[in-house]
């Protein structure tokens, strides 16, 4: 980006709502902040933010959260903006925050659903804003229907799981079980109270799980997962994973890293 198109950002001032405090610290240049919605307490997640230096460079990248958080960090003081992108909402960008050595900025970053958009601004970026896989395949826009169970990046960094079955254990309506062959089976309880099958789909393409006799780790390793769509119901299960036949199971959706 010229420096001619920061300096009129810098005189429009911030394009986002927000707070921030400023204190000196050791270690390099952070701004850390919450992603909010304009208006309400609504926190915004797997939102794509980007650090931006003087020159157009961008700095570092990253997605919130669960709770809407982040931290960009950059290895040398300056003036920055901060860019942000989420489903709903559009590009925006906040600044300019001025980062002196070893200063870190706390931010809360509010984005308005009708952002103004800056297009013809992002161009000029050695690096455009692009969407978090999990917004481009509909993962946030499902989580956000509310029908279903979803585990998220988030969740998954955090969970204690050594293999991918671990991640579906102590959830409602999903069992694990031992299969007697060194792996576990992940089944749901139907509508009965038996334990059957779910139909399994891996980035959106239906997978004949159980006729490969596979365990689901086999299938997808844990390492490789970025989110899990868990339907227990048929009224949950979104139309682009509609099934055909009079029998039901449920759905897995498995998302892997791209």
């Amino acid at each position: 980006m010229s420096s001619k198109i920061f300096r009129y950002l810098k005189g429009l001032g911030i394009l986002a709502i927000f707070s921030l405090s400023l204190a000196d610290v050791a270690g390099a240049q952070t701004i850390r902040g919450i992603l909010m919605e304009t208006g309400t307490e609504r926190r915004i997640q797997l939102g794509e933010m980007v650090l931006v230096g003087q020159g157009g460079d961008t700095i570092d990248v990253t997605y919130t959260n669960d709770a809407g958080g982040f931290e960009l960090t950059s290895p040398a003081p300056g003036d920055f903006l901060v860019l942000a992108d989420a489903l709903g909402y559009g590009a925006m960008a906040a600044g300019v925050f001025e980062l002196g050595a070893g200063s870190e900025m706390t931010i809360e970053y509010r984005m308005q659903p009708f952002a103004l958009p800056i297009e013809d601004l992002v161009v000029e970026f050695n690096r455009p804003v692009t969407q978090h896989s999990l917004v481009q395949n509909g993962f946030v826009a499902r989580f956000n229907r509310g029908l279903g169970h979803f585990i998220t990046p988030h969740m998954i960094e955090e969970s204690s799981a050594i293999r991918t079955e671990d991640l579906f254990r102590n959830i409602s309506g999903v069992q694990v079980t031992g299969t007697g062959f060194g792996a576990d089976r992940v089944a749901l309880r139907s509508i009965g109270g038996a334990l059957c099958d779910p139909l399994l789909y891996i980035d959106g393409v239906r997978t004949e799980s159980s006729a490969m006799g596979m365990a689901l780790s086999d299938i997808v390793p844990l390492f490789q997962i970025s989110g899990v769509e868990i339907y227990r119901r048929p009224a949950e299960i979104p139309l682009e994973y509609g099934i055909a036949g009079t029998t039901f199971c449920g759905v897995v959706v498995v998302w892997t890293k791209g």
